[in-house]
C-alpha cells in the first residue's frame, strides 16, 4: 500500500497510538510537506462541510424514494398492522425489534398509512447513519499520523460513495427494511461512543452512551450482535498498545456491552435462534431446519460463498440487482465461491498480523455478515440489504487504497485533480443508479415484475405478481403465473389455496374441493406441530375456503365448524368472516350475520372490503325488516365505492318501498347503463314500474 499505510504496519503488541488535540492537529498539517489544492484543503479545515455534501448527495439519490408505496412485507407489518394504531401500546415492547416497532407507530400517529412519511423517516435513518460514518473515519485517521492531512478527504469520499450506492435502495427505499438502517446507525453510533470517549475528560458518558446505542441495536434487529466484538477489536487496533490495557481501561464499558444481551433473550430471539421459543413462526433459526422447506445449518453455510461473493460484486459493480434471488440450495452451494471467500479470509488473516489497521476493515465486514452469512439457517439465503452496514468496509477501504495510489503515483496537484474528477464521475453513476433503482418501489406490481425480469423461475415472485394481477384487466396473465408457481414450487400451500379460490369463484366446485381437503387434512392430521405452527398463518384461509366450498354445495349446516376453526386461527380475516356471514344469511340466522359483518366492516383494509361488507350487511338488515339500517349500510358502501353496483341496487329496494320511486329506478338506472344484462336489476326495474302504475 505504500509509505502512506507505513503507520499501520506494526504488529498489534507494538504499534503507536497518536491521540492529538485540535491545536496539534493543526500544525501537524500546516507543516505537512504534501501540497494539496485549494478545494481539497477546504474538507480539511471544514468538515461539516464535507457533512453537508454528503448529506445533499443522500437526499439527490433517495428524493423519488418518497414516489415509493408499501411492497411485499410492508403489506404485514404496517399497512395490515392493527397495532400501530396506537404509540402507547404495551404489545409494542413484546416484539422482537421494538424499536422499529416503535418508529412504525410513531410514523403512524403522525400520517397513518401514507407512505412518504415513511420514507422520510427511512432517509433521515440513512443520513443519520452516514454523518456517523463520516465522523467515525475521519477521527479515526486523524489518530495515524501520516492520514492526519487527509483525514477528512478520505473520510468524505468514502461516505460518499456509502449514502449514495445502490446497494442502500433495499434498506431506504423498503419501508419496513428500516430495520437493518436503524441498527448499523446503532452499531455505528457505539463504535463512535467509544472513540470519543477514549479522547474525552468525559469518558463515562460517552461509554455509557455507547451501551444505550447497543442496546437500542439489539431491540431493532440482532445483527447487532457483533458490536461487543468489533468494539472490543476496534480498540485494540486503533486505542490502545496491548490486550492487557484494553481491557483493564475499558472493564466496565465491555461489561455493558456484554450486558445488552439480554435485550436478545428478553424480545425472545436468543429462544427463537435457538430453536426453544414456542408459539412463533419459524423463518429463521435452528428450528426452521424442522420446518417442510427449512435447511440444515450446514446446507445454509454451503450457500454463503455465492452470497458473501455476489455481495462483493454488487459493492464494486451494482448492475443486476435483484430484491427476491430465491436462490436453492442446489443452485447456491458452489465450491469455487467458498474457495474464494477463504482465500479473501486468508488474505484479511494475513492483513492482520502485518497491516492490522487496513486488515480491521474486511474484519469488520466479515464480522458484521456472520450473523446472516454462517451457521443459523434463514429462509433467504441471500438478501441485499444485509450488505447496508458491511458495504462501508469496501468503501473506506476503496478510498483509503485510493489515496495511497495518488500519493504514490500521482503526487502533486495533478494527481489529486485527477482524483477529484474520479469521485465526481464514480458518485453521479451511483447516484443516477440509485434514483433508477428507487423506481421499482413505486408499485407492487413494479416491485415483482423487476424481479421476475431477473429471476423469471422465481416461485414466490410469480405467486405475488399474481396475487396482484387477479381480477385486474391482467386476470389471464395473473391466472398464468399462478399456475407457474405451482408448477415451480409443488406444495406450496400459499399458492393452492389461490387456485382453490379461483376454481370457488368460477364454480368449478369439483377442481377446488380435492385442493382444499386436502389442506385442511393437513392441519387436523399433521403432528408435527412445527410444521403446523410454520403455516399458521394460512390455516384461516385453508378452513374459511372450505367453509365456503361447503357453503356453495348447500351444506351450511357443515361448513360452520370450519369458519370457527379459521376464525380462531385468524379472527381478522376479512374474507372468511363475509362468508361465514353468508352461511348464517342461507339458514335464515340474521342475527349472527349481522354480527360477523360487523366484525368484517371493522378489520375492512381495503375500500373494496370495506364496501362489499357494508353492501352484504344492507341486504341482511333487509331481510330482517330492518329498513333504516339497510339504507345507512347501503350509503355507506357506496361512500366506500361509489361503482358498486350490488349496494346501488339494495338502497334502491329500500327507497321503492318508502315510495320514492324517481330515487330508485335512478339508481337501477346506473347499474343497467354498466350492465345491460344484470338479471337483478331488471327485475327490480320491472317491479318498481309495476308499483308506480298502482
Amino acid at each position: 500500500m505504500g509509505t502512506a499505510l507505513q503507520a499501520g504496519s506494526r504488529r498489534f503488541g507494538d504499534f503507536a497510538v497518536h491521540n492529538l488535540d485540535s491545536a496539534g492537529y493543526k500544525s501537524r498539517v500546516s507543516n505537512s510537506p504534501e501540497r494539496h489544492p485549494l478545494h481539497a484543503r477546504s474538507l480539511e479545515d471544514k468538515p461539516l462541510l464535507a457533512a453537508a455534501l454528503v448529506c445533499i448527495v443522500g437526499i439527490v439519490a433517495f428524493a423519488n424514494s418518497f414516489d415509493g408505496a408499501f411492497v411485499f412485507d410492508d403489506e404485514r407489518t404496517i399497512v395490515n398492522n392493527a397495532q400501530l394504531e396506537s404509540v402507547f401500546n404495551a404489545k409494542h415492547l413484546k416484539t422482537r425489534r421494538p424499536v422499529v416497532r416503535l418508529s412504525l407507530a410513531v410514523n403512524y400517529a403522525f400520517g397513518e398509512l401514507q407512505p412518504w412519511g415513511y420514507h422520510f423517516v427511512n432517509l433521515m435513518i440513512h443520513l443519520g447513519a452516514a454523518l456517523l460514518l463520516f465522523d467515525l473515519v475521519r477521527r479515526t485517521l486523524l489518530r495515524i499520523e501520516s492520514w492526519q492531512p487527509v483525514a477528512s478527504r478520505v473520510a468524505f469520499v468514502a461516505t460518499l460513495w456509502w449514502v449514495a450506492h445502490p446497494l442502500q435502495t433495499e434498506s431506504v427505499t423498503y419501508v419496513i427494511q428500516r430495520a437493518e438502517s436503524l441498527m448499523a446507525f446503532f452499531y455505528l453510533g457505539t463504535i463512535y461512543c467509544v472513540l470519543r470517549g477514549a479522547d474525552s475528560s468525559r469518558a463515562t458518558t460517552w461509554y455509557v452512551l455507547g451501551v444505550v446505542s447497543c442496546g437500542l441495536g439489539m431491540a431493532s434487529k440482532a445483527v447487532i450482535v457483533t458490536a461487543p466484538l468489533v468494539v472490543l477489536l476496534y480498540d485494540r487496533i486503533f486505542l490502545t498498545t496491548s490486550w492487557r490495557t484494553t481491557l483493564t481501561r475499558r472493564k466496565w464499558l465491555y461489561c455493558g456491552l456484554a450486558g445488552t444481551f439480554v435485550v436478545l433473550l428478553l424480545t425472545g430471539v436468543l429462544l427463537a435462534v435457538l430453536g426453544r421459543s414456542s408459539g412463533q413462526i419459524a423463518t429463521v433459526g435452528f428450528a426452521f431446519s424442522r420446518t417442510p422447506d427449512g435447511i440444515s445449518a450446514l446446507q445454509y453455510l454451503g450457500c454463503q460463498g455465492a452470497a458473501i461473493l455476489r455481495y462483493v460484486q454488487l459493492a464494486l459493480w451494482p448492475a443486476g440487482q435483484c430484491v427476491d434471488y430465491s436462490w436453492s440450495v442446489q443452485e447456491a452451494t458452489r465450491i469455487t465461491a467458498w474457495l474464494a471467500v477463504c482465500a479473501l479470509l486468508l488474505a484479511t488473516a494475513f492483513a492482520l498480523r502485518r497491516f492490522p489497521r487496513v486488515g480491521f476493515l474486511p474484519l469488520f465486514f466479515f464480522i458484521v455478515l456472520a450473523p446472516t452469512s454462517s451457521l443459523i439457517p434463514i429462509r433467504d439465503v441471500i438478501f441485499e440489504h444485509r450488505m447496508y452496514l458491511p458495504l462501508a468496509a469496501i468503501t473506506v477501504l476503496l478510498a483509503c487504497a485510493g489515496r495511497a495510489a495518488v500519493a504514490r503515483f500521482l503526487p502533486g496537484a495533478t494527481g489529486w485533480n485527477a482524483a477529484t474528477a474520479c469521485v465526481v464521475a464514480t458518485t453521479v453513476a451511483l447516484t443516477l443508479t440509485t434514483i433508477e433503482r428507487n423506481k421499482i418501489y413505486a408499485s407492487p406490481t413494479a416491485f415483482w415484475e423487476d424481479v421476475l425480469a431477473k429471476r423469471p423461475d422465481n416461485p414466490r415472485a410469480c405467486e405475488q405478481l399474481a396475487h396482484l394481477l387477479l381480477g385486474t384487466e391482467r386476470d389471464r396473465e395473473g391466472w398464468e403465473l399462478l399456475q407457474k408457481a405451482q408448477a415451480l414450487a409443488p406444495g406450496n400451500l400459499d399458492v393452492d389455496l389461490q387456485i382453490a379460490q379461483r376454481y370457488l369463484r368460477s364454480g368449478q366446485l369439483d377442481a377446488a374441493i380435492p385442493i382444499l381437503e386436502q389442506a385442511v387434512e393437513f392441519f387436523e392430521n399433521n403432528s408435527d406441530q412445527g410444521a403446523v405452527n410454520y403455516f399458521r398463518s394460512k390455516r384461516a384461509h385453508a378452513f374459511c375456503l372450505y367453509g365456503a366450498a361447503l357453503t356453495t354445495q348447500g351444506k351450511e349446516a357443515e361448513a360452520l365448524p370450519y369458519f370457527v376453526e379459521g376464525l380462531r386461527s385468524n379472527p381478522k380475516f376479512v374474507d372468511g368472516l363475509m362468508n361465514y356471514a353468508l352461511a348464517f344469511g342461507r339458514l335464515q340466522r340474521f342475527e349472527e350475520a349481522a354480527q360477523q359483518l360487523q366484525r368484517a366492516i371493522r378489520w375492512a383494509q381495503s375500500s373494496q372490503e370495506s364496501a362489499h361488507a357494508h353492501e352484504m350487511l344492507a341486504l341482511t338488515y333487509f331481510q330482517m325488516k330492518r329498513y333504516p339500517d339497510s339504507e345507512k349500510h347501503a350509503r355507506e358502501a357506496l361512500r366506500s365505492d361509489p361503482g358498486n353496483a350490488l349496494a346501488k341496487l339494495r338502497l334502491a329496494r329500500v327507497l321503492a318501498l318508502r315510495s320514492a320511486f324517481d330515487d330508485a329506478l335512478r339508481y337501477v338506472n346506473d347499474v343497467l347503463a354498466s350492465d345491460p344484462q344484470n338479471a337483478e336489476a331488471i327485475d327490480l326495474r320491472r317491479i318498481i314500474e309495476q308499483a308506480r302504475k298502482q
